[in-house]
């Protein structure tokens, strides 16, 4: 390789790492502990995932009995 595509390469490498050690000063002081919690991860509110999760199913759950009675002959 030549030198000047060497030189390059540790330029970059070298502006890189100087950005990443700026941009870490600038982070504030980490977030408080849980509080409450008796246990070490902290508990997450269940938002509106679980609304879409039980649409799903009742979605997957209509099909399965529409289909269901479309296969049976009516008498």
């Amino acid at each position: 390789m030549s030198k000047k595509f060497l030189l390059l390469i540790f330029l970059a490498f070298l502006a890189t790492q100087i950005n990443m050690a700026y941009a870490g000063m600038g982070m504030g002081p980490p977030n408080p502990p849980c509080g409450v919690a008796p246990y070490p991860p902290c508990p997450v509110p269940i938002d509106g995932g679980l609304l879409f999760l039980g649409a799903a199913g009742a979605a997957f759950a209509g099909k399965k009995l529409y289909d269901k009675n479309k296969k049976q002959p009516t008498a």
